[in-house]
């Protein structure tokens, strides 16, 4: 028998997170990396290899080695430890600070032909001692090497003083993943900073339109007036974009999660330059530069946009509530194949203005509970009214057209609480219009000689109430679009005739068919649809009538029914006495 030492001779350099992006896939037919790691071997591994001691907000990469794809045996990477369960061996785990080497030990055997058996393990070396790692659903070169990369990256970082060490790691320091407003306020600003950055960037302002935007995000991000102060103060063109994220934003995070924070601002960013320059992305040297320098791909972009558009659904009229289900899950879908956590997207919640608790709980309602992985739980609010107060349906309903409106039920809901965020954005403009108000009161009351001091309150006040103006117009049009989710696209006016047919209720019947006109559907059949310029004062009326009427009742629908089949009968009646 002898044995020789394979060493690893091409490490690979970055972070352990960006190590285990690169090469943790290559490592074995078992290798799953996040976001892409299965539930079931998730918790398998998590159960198995760590005996629970690990969050899955930890979990970097799973190698299972079972034969029946359990991964209660086999390897668990987090941020700082590497864990590992053999059969029949108690879980054994090594901190990678601790790691000197890491190589291929191969061993040859001659069995009684003369004939050469060659078997090769992974070999760690660490604190004087070894520890041997079997083949089983491995590579054993590529886990060597991705073990190594690691090693070599945690041991660079101690040896420049960074937040790794040995009694402190990165993982138990940094903050895990939880929504960016649960988030400490230094980074909420500088996460803003960055926004403000982009919009600064092309000519050197911020106009009303913009400005209307970043209070979307502010108000999101639930910032106190004196923080809103210091953002809405901040005009430092000439800042370096990475300078605040090294400094400001990646120290607080533990790997996984600032990455997620990035490509949370590539979204916001697609969404707000899309919004106030009309135009495509790749005409903003700020995000492509931005994209670029911080490992963002094309594809990635792509699936943002994606989530983007679906976002906007919500505004679309043509879209109900399995439009927007099915859209969620293409995103999931397209998301986790570019390597893009769903947390990711939705981490400052949605770009139309709804908080990272009024989007997740929305989606939680709409069956997408599980997919973000969030340390705090976020299902309140809209979630829990959703999911108590919408149930199965019976068939009926799809003959009074009660089901037309259930399937705009969820939708509703969620334009509801866009509607209460946007007025409390518009709370927020108002508070600081009076702020900046009263210092330019105190500006010139004092005779303040200063003229551009004075000129610069008054710009920022004339662009607060200008900007207070665009979200006050969303919040009307949103409002708007809530109501009309309770009405039906097609009236049926023959039931309109017969529940309005009572003298005192005749009034009616022209009030609800003004807010109707014709149109031909899909076969050619004149119908009377939704006038699509109806005010949200005519449309809460609409709503008022047909529910006072009792127009979506099982009872009025067995009287169409009725006066139906008499006007038939009457009618062949007729023919035979002819």
């Amino acid at each position: 028998m002898s044995s020789s030492n394979i060493q690893v001779t091409d490490p690979v350099e970055g972070s352990v997170y960006e190590i285990i992006k690169k090469i943790g896939k290559d490592s074995g037919s078992g290798a799953y990396v996040v976001p892409d790691i299965p539930e079931r071997k998730l918790n398998g591994s998590i159960k198995g290899t760590t005996k629970g001691k690990v969050d899955p907000e930890d979990v970097y990469l799973v190698i299972d080695q079972t034969l029946f794809g359990s991964a209660s045996e086999g390897l668990l990477f987090t941020a700082d430890t590497l864990y590992i369960k053999k059969t029949f061996a108690d879980p054994f785990f090594i901190k990678y600070i601790d790691i000197t080497d890491c190589y291929v030990r191969q061993i040859v055997e001659k069995d009684k032909n003369d004939k050469e058996n060659i078997t090769k393990y992974v070999i760690i070396s660490y604190k004087n001692s070894t520890y041997r790692i079997s083949k089983i659903g491995i590579d054993v070169y590529k886990l060597a090497r991705l073990i190594k990369s690691i090693a070599i990256s945690v041991n660079k970082s101690k040896e420049s003083k960074a937040v790794i060490t040995s009694d402190a790691t990165n993982s138990s320091k940094a903050i895990k993943r939880i929504p960016l407003d649960e988030m400490p306020v230094d980074l909420r600003i500088a996460y803003i900073k960055v926004i403000n950055l982009m919009f600064l960037s092309d000519d050197d302002k911020i106009d009303a339109k913009e400005l209307s935007e970043l209070y979307l995000l502010i108000a999101r991000l639930k910032l106190s007036p004196e923080e809103r102060f210091t953002v809405l103060a901040y005009q430092k063109q000439n800042d370096n974009v990475q300078d605040i994220l090294n400094s400001q934003i990646k120290p607080l995070l533990e790997e996984s999660a600032y990455q997620e924070v990035i490509q949370s601002l590539v979204k916001d960013m697609l969404f707000m330059y899309r919004k106030t320059k009309s135009q495509e992305w790749k005409n903003s040297d700020f995000i492509t530069t931005f994209a670029k320098v911080n490992n963002i791909s094309e594809e990635q972009i792509s699936v943002l946009n994606q989530a983007i558009d679906n976002d906007l659904k919500i505004f679309d009229d043509n879209a109900d509530d399995s439009v927007l289900e099915q859209g969620f899950r293409e995103i999931a879908s397209n998301a986790a194949a570019v390597g893009v956590p769903i947390a990711a997207i939705y981490l400052s919640g949605s770009v139309v203005g709804l908080s990272a608790a009024g989007i997740t709980s929305g989606l939680t309602a709409l069956g997408f509970g599980g997919l973000f992985g969030f340390a705090s739980s976020m299902v309140t609010g809209i979630g829990a009214v959703i999911l108590l107060g919408v149930g199965a349906k019976k068939g009926v309903e799809a003959l009074t057209g009660q089901k037309e409106i259930d399937r705009r039920k969820k939708k509703e809901l969620m334009l509801l609480q866009l509607n209460k965020q946007l007025q409390r954005t518009v709370n927020m403009i108002m508070e600081d219009i009076n702020q900046f108000a009263n210092k330019l009161a105190q500006s010139i009351a004092d005779n303040n000689k200063n003229q551009e001091t004075i000129s610069i309150l008054l710009d920022k006040l004339k662009n607060l109430v200008s900007s207070g103006q665009i979200v006050a117009n969303e919040t009307k049009e949103t409002a708007r679009l809530a109501i009309l989710q309770k009405v039906p696209r097609t009236l049926n006016v023959d039931r309109l005739a017969i529940i309005t047919e009572e003298p005192t209720k005749k009034k009616y019947y022209n009030l609800i068919i003004h807010c109707y006109q014709k149109e031909k559907d899909s076969s050619g059949n004149i119908v009377m649809c939704i006038r699509k310029d109806l005010s949200e004062e005519q449309l809460d009326t609409l709503v008022r009538l047909l529910e006072g009427l009792e127009y979506f009742s099982t009872a009025n629908l067995a009287k169409q029914g009725f006066n139906t089949a008499k006007e038939n009968v009457t009618s062949f009646a007729k023919g035979l006495f002819k």
